[in-house]
């Protein structure tokens, strides 16, 4: 087996540049060849992903954060080689959705015994996500981000920063949702899910997967600043109440979830859009999914909690 790792040594506030030699050792140790190439600016690890499947890697390993595992999605676009995951990155939401061991050796060994599953992903302008499209607010945030280097000075923190100077700015322009079947909403808040989780503390897509062939939007009707305050300190109450619970919060009248393979974003005035948590692309935008897209090498347990939670979704909805 030959194994390719693209790594983001900055990742983590550097964290990803101390664990990269202990992943070398591990790989050594276990008689198998892995070739490692560091990423030093955007774009690297989608150019790094393209030529490694090109070359025929077995499996190529995104050691980074949610960004540099959407980079390497791009580039292996085709093929049978298998994505894997090592999350060095700031927030880390496809890795706790996925419920991925804490330590490196035990995310190694999951690597090396191959168990992958077919997902989801979603499209958008050509290019692929793994986790999400959201629309608004959260998107007007990561853009007080861009080009200040904050991520990387303060971690987590950053998008606290990011988010109280939006506040005080945002407008909460309206944005129109038109489905593939003909429904059609607006809100002032947008978010496509091809998996639940969207931050530590948020799922406000608890049934979405990305084993179903289906993409969850969740539109949030209200609008205005104080909206959004209550919209977050519900859905924070309620992880700490019962961080399982998978109905909406009490009192959260004017928002709804939708199903669906296909839609479009638009609006009459600017609104930014977050790809997996990175700045994307404005409106408008058409956004499908394609099914069982990518093979990903997962932990066990998550693909059979996935296929679980699809049973109780399509109950409740039944």
């Amino acid at each position: 087996m030959r194994y390719l790792l693209i790594a983001n040594p900055v990742s983590g506030i550097g964290l990803a540049k101390a664990q990269i030699a202990s992943v070398e050792a591990f790989f050594r140790k276990h008689g198998q060849l892995l070739d490692v190439r560091l990423t030093g600016a955007a774009g690297d690890a989608e150019r790094f992903a393209r030529e490694g499947a090109r070359l025929g890697y077995d499996v190529i390993i995104a050691g980074g954060g949610d960004g540099t595992i959407n980079e390497v999605l791009n580039g292996m676009t085709g093929g049978s080689t298998k994505l894997a995951v090592i999350p060095w990155g700031t927030g880390n939401v496809f890795a706790t959705e996925m419920r991925f061991p804490r330590r490196i050796n035990a995310i190694c060994r999951m690597i090396l015994q191959g168990q992958s599953e077919p997902l989801d992903v979603g499209l958008y302008g050509g290019r692929r996500f793994l986790l999400m499209v959201g629309a608004g607010f959260d998107a007007y945030s990561l853009k007080q981000l861009e080009g200040q280097g904050l991520k990387r000075r303060l971690g987590v923190i950053a998008y606290a920063v990011a988010g109280i100077r939006a506040f005080t700015r945002y407008r909460f322009p309206q944005i129109r949702i038109d489905f593939e079947d003909g429904r059609s909403d607006s809100g002032s808040f947008v978010l496509v899910s091809n998996t639940s989780r969207y931050g530590d503390f948020f799922s406000f897509t608890p049934d979405a997967s990305p084993l179903d062939g289906l993409l969850d939007v969740f539109v949030f009707r209200e609008t205005g600043r104080f909206s959004t305050i209550i919209l977050v300190l519900r859905y924070l109450l309620r992880f700490i109440a019962d961080p399982n619970l998978a109905a909406p919060p009490l009192g959260l009248q004017r928002s709804r979830i939708y199903r669906t393979r296909a839609l479009r974003l638009s609006s009459t005035k600017p609104v930014f859009t977050q790809v997996d948590g990175e700045l994307g692309r404005g409106l408008p935008l058409d956004i499908a999914v394609e099914p069982a897209a990518v093979e990903l090498i997962l932990p066990k347990r998550s693909v059979k909690r996935f296929r679980r939670r699809q049973r109780s979704a399509g109950q409740r909805r039944g």
